[in-house]
């Protein structure tokens, strides 16, 4: 009763008991749970795994091949999830296979405003310039990438890959004083 009080007044983080309420839905679905038990975990598992769910639901509809529902999809769980960042790589990578690369960069670039510091979008930002054949924009999105991610081993291990070969070895010792024990770096090392 606490907790339903608590929630109609809004106040759901305050019960923030997730596996007690796992474990007691569990116990209650044991033996011919009525279907009042089953919604309830039904609900339970959706609040949890909400943003979860709207990348499922874009890569269903990717897998049918309603694209412009898989992008509708993904717009709409970025709205809701904005720090979930395989929503913003499932749709910049939706676009980038539909041949937009403008939005499809565009998307990364407003992924990376609302979170800054993710050095994975930087990553597939120098990675769709790579397959677009465009190295010196790669290069140039690499350099501002480790500035605002300067410890990040995925930047520096594509910084080393990046490099013409003579110039690797050099790039390997400045990454592994960035990041020394980052296995990124030590497995391109």
């Amino acid at each position: 009763m606490s907790a339903k009080s608590k929630w109609l007044a809004g106040d759901v983080p305050s019960e923030s008991k997730y596996e007690r309420a796992r474990k007691l839905l569990a116990k209650a679905r044991e033996s011919e749970p009525p279907p009042r038990v089953m919604m309830k975990s039904a609900k339970l598992e959706w609040a949890l795994d909400f943003a979860k769910l709207w990348m499922m639901k874009g890569q269903i509809k990717e897998q049918q091949g309603k694209l412009y529902e898989a992008i509708d999809t993904y717009n709409n769980g970025i709205k809701t999830c904005p720090t979930l960042i395989p929503l913003w790589l499932l749709l910049s990578g939706l676009e980038e296979k539909r041949g937009v690369l403008t939005k499809a960069r565009s998307i990364l670039e407003r992924g990376r405003l609302k979170n800054p510091k993710t050095a994975i979008l930087w990553l597939e930002a120098i990675r769709i310039e790579i397959r677009a054949g465009n190295k010196e924009m790669a290069n140039t999105l690499l350099a501002r990438a480790l500035q605002e991610c300067p410890t990040a081993g995925e930047l520096w291990s594509e910084a080393i890959f990046l490099e013409n070969r003579p110039q690797r070895k050099a790039k390997s010792v400045d990454a592994l004083k960035k990041c020394e024990h980052n296995p990124n770096v030590l497995l391109v090392v």
